[in-house]
């Protein structure tokens, strides 16, 4: 069996997505708190709502895709400091979206 990774290193582009270039057939893995592009099977578009208090940090899965770990860090929110998934975010009333420019 084959170890030779089908996608290079990922990249989060501006609109919050998150692309591997293609190296061979195999598409990466899911990603937590993103949908898989129908029409591109290497890109992830984010599903999380926007917050300015949410860290994102990423760990690297031993086929080379990313696990993508958001942390709250709003200190009045009980999940202060900790990993947050997308559902306790999306329904999360102290949740502060990006003032407009």
């Amino acid at each position: 069996m084959s170890t030779q990774k089908t996608f290079a290193r990922g990249r989060f582009m501006p609109d919050g997505s998150l692309v591997y270039p293609k190296k061979g057939w195999e598409p990466p893995p899911e990603v937590e708190g993103y949908q898989r592009d129908k029409g591109n099977a290497w890109r992830f578009l984010p599903l999380w709502p926007d917050c300015i208090t949410r860290a994102r940090m990423l760990k690297m899965k031993q086929c080379g895709a990313y696990n993508v770990v958001m942390v709250c860090t709003n200190n009045e929110c009980p999940h202060a400091q900790n990993p947050v998934t997308l559902q306790i975010c999306q329904n999360c009333p102290l949740r502060q979206a990006k003032p407009n420019s």
